[in-house]
């Protein structure tokens, strides 16, 4: 009988324990073990569990995707400038293939108080204060995809900030995705820690250096943000047609701390992004923004949990849409509001813009309210282009196709000008004018 891809990662597990880092560790053993009890207790959601309702995974769930020990491609850094990766000014991080790659990254000269290490070494060299790290992050949101990261828990990379420390250039971590003869799993784990009153901007870059790869991309961030810490976090998705993709993120804030995140995702057959944020100290704040743009038959699932438990913390969410062809989007952002979360602030708001008959978008803001002195909204909308606007347009000269997609880029802009990194920034606009059919006029107006 021929074993089911839960048994196969099962299995995997067994053939591949002895090379983990940290078998000698009691704990660590203990949560990849209960990680692998889940996985065999639960297999794959389907679409009759609630947070999974709209998107269907069974081409993830039918097949098997075998963890990677690739070495690296010898032209690795050719292939990189080739697709055009912008690495200066910023300190870049490079994974090959879900592989930290030390070697290729680049941070020699990190401001005082900042460190940036390899998760297999802090493993072995930091186990205690690794252990301490990890249990700051509840369990009780976890589903296959964290389970299989949390037990294959091997690769990734540890940032580190101390007390008031400051880096001025982001970090880029790049996740470089290669061809291979059988589908690939990747799945690095980071951990980001910011003590209190420090800042830092990292970035989150995926991409394919071949668009016939066949992977599957499973990453998990933890970040912990002490007393009045500040982190701006910027993810860009780009991966081929072909890549399924989870990101899971869970961020746990302190007292007058403020995390940043803006999540644009362009490529990928299936990718689903998955945002907790821990409000569990009074006067902390979070701004999530987030921009999808897809055509053919592409799937994105944007899940968003902002959990306020203290008084006078703030949440704001706007994430925007652009669907066309067949594409399906799906936003589910909930908003849940402790008892004793007095003087909350809490607002979301999801508009979308369908450009075809069989583009089809599940919005689902929510909010769950127990506490009664706060301010708190939500609000969804589904629309196609405004035709006053494109006739407005079409009066002062424009052809359909330029007003079109002038007005696709209005809507887009408002998200992209929020990124505060300059060069991050002009390869966002870069990617959404090349996906337009008047790339050039804009270009020209910019």
């Amino acid at each position: 009988m021929t074993p089911t891809p839960i048994e196969k990662y099962l299995s995997e597990f067994t053939g591949v324990q002895s090379s983990l880092s940290g078998q000698t560790l009691p704990w660590l053993s203990t949560i990849r073990r209960k990680a692998l009890q889940s996985i065999k207790k639960n297999g794959f959601p389907h679409r009759k569990h609630e947070e999974w309702k709209y998107t269907d995974i069974s081409n993830i769930a039918e097949r098997f995707y075998q963890p990677t020990h690739r070495t690296v491609p010898a032209n690795l850094w050719k292939m990189l400038n080739d697709s055009g990766l912008d690495l200066t000014a910023c300190f870049p991080v490079i994974f090959v293939d879900g592989r930290y790659k030390a070697e290729f990254s680049n941070f020699v000269k990190l401001p005082e108080g900042v460190t940036i290490e390899g998760l297999a070494a802090v493993i072995e060299t930091k186990p205690e204060w690794l252990r301490e790290q990890l249990a700051r992050f509840s369990e009780a949101n976890s589903n296959i995809f964290t389970d299989l990261n949390t037990a294959f828990m091997n690769d990734g990379i540890v940032i580190r900030l101390s007390k008031k420390a400051r880096i001025t250039q982001p970090i880029q971590l790049v996740f470089v995705s290669t061809k291979q003869a059988e589908p690939v799993l990747s799945q690095p784990r980071n951990l980001i820690i910011l003590e209190e009153a420090a800042e830092a901007v990292v970035i989150q870059k995926f991409i394919s250096l071949n668009p016939a790869s066949d992977n599957l991309t499973n990453v998990m961030t933890d970040i912990f943000l002490g007393q009045r810490a500040e982190l701006e976090l910027m993810v860009v998705q780009a991966e081929n047609i072909q890549t399924s993709h989870i990101n899971s993120i869970r961020v746990k804030q302190e007292t007058r701390s403020l995390f940043s995140s803006r999540v644009f995702t362009f490529g990928g057959s299936l990718t689903r992004n998955n945002l907790d944020i821990e409000m569990d100290a009074e006067d902390a704040s979070c701004t999530l923004d987030g921009l999808f743009m897809i055509d053919g038959l592409q799937h994105v699932d944007n899940h968003t949990r902002v959990d306020h438990k203290k008084p006078g913390c703030t949440s704001s969410e706007l994430y925007k849409g652009i669907l066309d062809d067949g594409s399906h989007g799906v936003f589910n952002g909930k908003v849940y509001v402790h008892q004793d979360a007095q003087q909350t602030n809490a607002f979301q708001k999801n508009p979308n813009l369908l450009l075809s008959r069989d583009a089809e978008i599940d919005t689902k803001p929510q909010l769950e309210i127990y506490a009664d002195d706060v301010r708190c909204s939500h609000g969804a909308t589904v629309g196609q282009l405004d035709e006053p606007a494109l006739f407005y347009l079409r009066s002062r000269g424009m052809d359909v196709a330029a007003a079109r997609d002038l007005l696709i880029y209005s809507f887009a802009e408002e998200i992209i000008k929020k990124v505060p990194f300059e060069p991050l920034r002009k390869q966002l606009i870069e990617t959404v004018t090349d996906k337009l059919s008047e790339a050039d006029i804009l270009k020209e107006m910019q």
